[in-house]
């Protein structure tokens, strides 16, 4: 069974996976362009 935290307050982790999440697909780094 898959258990998952739902709350609707973040987390302390969600700030730092936030900050370290690219947030435009331009700032992918080695990702070639989709044609």
């Amino acid at each position: 069974m898959n258990t998952r935290i739902q709350a609707p307050e973040a987390l302390p982790d969600e700030d730092l996976d936030r900050s370290l999440r690219p947030r435009r697909l331009a700032d992918f780094v080695g990702q070639e362009a989709v044609k």
